[in-house]
């Protein structure tokens, strides 16, 4: 998974190198553009119009994954 991460944002540096080359001005929109793009879908990923808060119960990582399985545990417990 991380070099999966790590080869797209590789490949991205290399793309906006050779774009900025043929294009020098470009640089900053594409910049602004692919920040718009995360941030327009990143909020899209964490917002909950039902919740009272407005975002998602989101417990990531290893320490949510155990958080996770240890209420599991207990609502199931018999």
């Amino acid at each position: 998974m991380v070099s999966l991460i790590f080869g797209g944002c590789c490949t991205n540096v290399f793309a906006l190198e050779a774009i900025v080359k043929v294009e020098p001005g470009s640089g900053h929109l594409i910049t602004f553009a692919q920040f718009l793009l995360v941030a327009i879908e990143g909020f899209f990923y964490h917002i909950d119009t039902s919740s009272k808060t407005m975002l998602k119960n989101n417990l990531a990582g290893f320490g949510g994954k155990m958080i996770r399985r240890e209420r599991h545990n207990l609502n199931h417990h018999t």
